[in-house]
């Protein structure tokens, strides 16, 4: 059902774009360029959206940001949050040539899911609130998702510190992503 949808609203942009492309040789203005980002975005909100609404989504982060307000600049393959009906699984990952409990230089904690809610706003946000428990973390992760896009933010915040991590990327349903998952505590 995911994949049709998906597909089926790929087809339709890629099909007014190539329209678009094909009706006219000259080069696209500016509003026109626009006019397809968000229409793309509008697309991408849509499965998005969906992939919530199902719980099979994964966060790729771009970056993320610490508690100082120190942003770092990270893979999304390697730096993300995924949820798979009642498990969460997350992931931190920054390289190097240090050795890492996940093995990729980071760390990798799954748990399970409590209290999920989401929330859309009269604007068109998405907000989404859970629980996860599990060996290595006892959390509560808010994600903020904007109106016609895929991106979003996820706040993670721990219960029994106050070392709060939010990672910055976009959402994308569980069988799109290319996420690469580590060695779990």
């Amino acid at each position: 059902m995911m994949k049709t949808i998906f597909a089926t609203i790929i087809l339709l942009v890629g099909l007014s774009l190539t329209a678009t492309a094909q009706e006219t040789e000259r080069k696209l203005t500016r509003s026109e360029r626009k006019a397809q980002a968000e229409q793309l975005d509008s697309a991408l909100h849509v499965i998005a959206v969906q992939a919530i609404a199902d719980t099979l989504f994964t966060l790729e982060a771009n970056n993320i940001q610490f508690k100082s307000g120190h942003r770092a600049y990270v893979n999304s393959n390697s730096n993300f949050v995924t949820v798979t009906k009642k498990e969460a699984c997350l992931q931190v990952a920054f390289g190097g040539a240090f050795p890492s409990p996940n093995g990729l230089g980071g760390v990798t904690v799954e748990g399970t899911i409590t209290g999920l809610r989401t929330k859309t706003s009269r604007k068109g946000d998405v907000t989404v609130e859970f629980k996860v428990m599990g060996t290595g973390v006892s959390a509560t992760v808010i994600i903020k998702m904007e109106r016609y896009s895929n991106r979003a933010e996820l706040t993670v915040l721990p219960n029994f510190s106050s070392y709060r991590l939010t990672y910055f990327g976009v959402i994308v349903p569980l069988e799109e992503s290319m996420t690469i998952k580590g060695r779990s505590i």
